[in-house]
């Protein structure tokens, strides 16, 4: 059967994408809970600190942060700890900023491991698992199941200052392809764009046409677009259920792995030069 390679920029075959991923790690993961909470630290009515996280495959993950003083990071930490402890490996947190990762350790983090990936670059990978630091009662923080407007808001400002100040790169580019079979979607990739970096966030193949080259076939041409470009390096992210020995026959080489993400199983970050 003729497979069609089709580079697409908008979501059209997303869904069908993620779905298959999906289906396949459900083989493996009992846990496939996601969930997003929001926590706001406030010194009298005013937002001194917000952080919002992700739990998934029993990690919790900080997926966006700001606060005023270390005080209010700790109390925006434990707040959030406390809300999924009973349900988590741990929390998890990775920098490029050595003020920021220097920050969390002061909260009780601890680093599990720093790559570094340009000259200019590292990477500075941590979890938490509790702390028994002190926490100053003059901030109250809420903890809301829904963002609040005006307090994200100030939130994506602060991130947004935090970056430009520290020339980290938001996603500026975006590689999709699908592969197609009588127009029918049957694999596909993703890719994110960030400064130095693409990011491969999905691929996948169906299961009916796996073992046929297709995933190589996307792969390879993600690793053109990206040398195009001028990215200096791919990265990506692959548990020991998925494709780690594929990507390794590519030129792809593990630089951090994670025990029991999710549960049972290691992850890897995966990283290969241009």
């Amino acid at each position: 059967m003729m497979v069609e390679y089709k580079q697409y920029d908008n979501q059209q075959y997303d869904e069908k994408i993620t779905s298959m991923l999906r289906r396949y790690n459900a083989k493996f993961s009992d846990n496939k809970t996601y969930s997003k909470l929001y926590f706001y630290a406030l010194n009298n009515d005013v937002l001194v600190g917000a952080l919002e996280v992700s739990y998934f495959w029993d990690w919790l993950s900080v997926d966006n942060v700001f606060y005023e003083n270390i005080d209010v990071l700790n109390a925006l930490i434990n707040a959030a700890w406390n809300a999924y402890k009973d349900k988590v490996q741990g929390f998890k947190f990775f920098t490029t900023v050595e003020s920021q990762y220097k920050a969390f350790i002061k909260v009780g983090f601890t680093l599990s491991k720093t790559v570094k990936t340009t000259n200019v670059e590292t990477y500075y990978y941590l979890h938490y698992v509790g702390n028994d630091l002190k926490i100053n009662d003059e901030y109250a923080v809420i903890c809301m199941k829904e963002p609040v407007l005006h307090y994200q808001n100030q939130l994506k400002a602060s991130v947004q200052d935090f970056n430009t100040t520290h020339n980290i790169s938001g996603i500026s580019d975006r590689f999709n392809m699908a592969a197609l079979i009588n127009n029918r979607c049957v694999g596909g990739i993703v890719c994110e764009g960030y400064g130095h970096m693409l990011y491969i966030s999905r691929l996948v193949v169906d299961k009916k046409h796996r073992n046929q080259s297709i995933g190589k076939n996307l792969t390879l041409r993600a690793l053109g677009y990206a040398k195009e470009k001028g990215y200096e390096y791919v990265m990506l992210g692959t548990c020991e259920f998925q494709a780690k020995g594929f990507y390794e026959k590519i030129g792809f080489h593990v630089v951090f792995i994670r025990e029991n993400n999710p549960i049972n199983y290691k992850s890897y970050t995966m990283l290969k030069y241009l």
